[in-house]
């Protein structure tokens, strides 16, 4: 078994693997799969990969991990994230995040043994844009606008949402994939989804937040829970 960086070629078989990840909603495009921080193993043909992003170190993020079952038992997990952390470590990062269902036992464990620890629980809510436009709004918002990524970049697009004084309210990220909408910090959730609504063209969204204020605003909108996960972080790996 070897670990080497994804190519164009691997696209089909990592959307294979992808359902193993049981996300809520359609399975994305498999070319968006392919980026940077996509690892395979391969054995003959893929049977793991790891997707990992390291966006603002010192802390890079896990955000997929899929084994396929028939090659399970054998540490290909392990190895998969042990080749990830050496190169998070190679872009300045000395510790790691993700996150990941609280009855994945097998997983948890995994990320344990390499000395990561359960932070927050976090609901994962499905909202329509009519839910989302229901949501209150306590300050007026200029259009969302992303950081200097390309927009039709397969790799998270991340969006800081202003007030029309230009005072940051909230930052946000679609993830690749089925639209992951995620706040980040300041501001309540339903400003950043509101503003981002009109970006998604009525896509169903999944929608991440730990916050009491954002809880009662999307079960008021009608967003139902699709997804429970945890987080788990902790310093990287040593060698």
């Amino acid at each position: 078994m070897r670990i080497r960086a994804a190519n164009d070629a691997d696209a089909e078989r990592l959307g294979e693997l992808f359902v193993e990840l049981h996300v809520p909603g359609a399975a994305p495009d498999p070319r968006t799969l392919i980026t940077d921080g996509t690892l395979v193993a391969v054995d003959d043909e893929v049977v793991g990969y790891v997707l990992f992003d390291a966006p603002s170190p010192p802390t890079g993020i896990i955000r997929h991990l899929v084994v396929d079952p028939r090659a399970r038992g054998r540490g290909l997990g392990q190895s998969l994230l042990r080749a990830a952390a050496e190169r998070m470590r190679a872009v300045g990062c000395t510790g790691w995040t993700l996150r990941v269902r609280p009855d994945n036992a097998a997983a948890i464990s995994v990320y344990h043994a390499l000395g990561m620890r359960i932070g927050a629980r976090l609901r994962i809510r499905a909202a329509a844009e009519a839910a989302l436009a229901a949501l209150p709004v306590e300050v007026p918002l200029v259009a969302a606008q992303a950081d200097g990524r390309d927009a039709d970049a397969p790799a998270a697009i991340r969006y800081e949402l202003r007030d029309g004084g230009g005072a940051l309210r909230a930052r946000a990220a679609l993830d690749p994939g089925p639209p992951l909408v995620t706040a980040l910090s300041g501001g309540p959730l339903g400003d950043a989804l509101r503003a981002l609504a009109a970006t998604v063209q009525g896509r169903l969204l999944k929608v991440s937040s730990d916050a009491a204020e954002a809880e009662a605003a999307l079960a008021q909108a009608g967003a139902p829970i699709v997804l429970e996960v945890v987080t788990m972080a902790g310093a990287l790996p040593e060698r």
